[in-house]
């Protein structure tokens, strides 16, 4: 008699589950399709001034939207279907947001695909999801500080043991890790000036993390140009 309340909170508990993933799949989803058009600022928050230029027109700014083609990659705009691939996409977009200095408008985001190389457990091309943000001109300029605090931020509650790498002809500072995101190790590599960060991610099943690094100099020409 004992295990008739029992099974009957262990499948409320399956089926909580079940809606959480649901919903975070279908916010990835959205996400994917609006990341540089989003709705307005609601009521409550801060007003934010219309920019006088396009982000991109500033130089040294990254180029907002995302271009087509990223140091040979081809953007991917074909909807997004396996779950495993939306909660990290989703996971990753949570915690870059929560690093923007009080930023609401729009910011360069993309996934783009490695032709050519496919994920070994979905089947699928395997991807690079951008993520970029223009810095305020009134930030401080502290890239090093900038990309520590960005790898960590995206990393989660653990700091990351990241370590520098080539910036490449942008210059500022870069730095890459490894971490996991929805129980998927994930190769990261970002960068920041003091005009602009950005970072990569992509699973390190598809592309290692020395891979991200050489990706992150080839992108960034595109992404970022001076």
């Amino acid at each position: 008699m004992s295990a008739g309340p029992s099974t009957v909170i262990l499948a409320l508990l399956a089926l909580a589950a079940v809606a959480l993933t649901s919903v975070t799949i279908r916010l990835a989803r959205v996400w994917l399709a609006a990341a540089e058009h989003p709705a307005p600022v609601s009521a409550w928050a801060p007003a934010v001034p219309a920019p006088a230029a396009p982000a991109s027109a500033r130089p040294g700014s990254l180029i907002r939207p995302a271009p087509a083609v990223a140091g040979g990659l081809p953007r991917r705009y074909r909807t997004i279907t396996n779950p495993s691939i939306l909660q990290v996409i989703a996971t990753a977009r949570q915690r870059f947001a929560a690093l923007l200095p009080g930023a609401a408008g729009p910011h360069p985001a993309a996934l783009y695909g490695e032709p050519g190389r496919a994920d070994p457990v979905t089947g699928t091309t395997a991807w690079v999801l951008y993520l970029g943000y223009n810095l305020p001109a009134r930030s401080p300029a502290q890239p090093a500080a900038t990309a520590v605090r960005l790898l960590d931020g995206i990393g989660g509650s653990s700091r990351l043991n990241s370590w520098r790498v080539d910036p490449g002809p942008g210059g500022g500072a870069a730095r890459c890790a490894v971490a996991v995101l929805s129980r998927t190790q994930v190769a990261l590599c970002g960068w920041a000036t003091a005009r602009a960060t950005a970072i990569l991610v992509t699973p390190t099943r598809d592309t290692s993390v020395s891979e991200l690094a050489a990706f992150l100099v080839a992108m960034r020409a595109d992404l970022q140009p001076r």
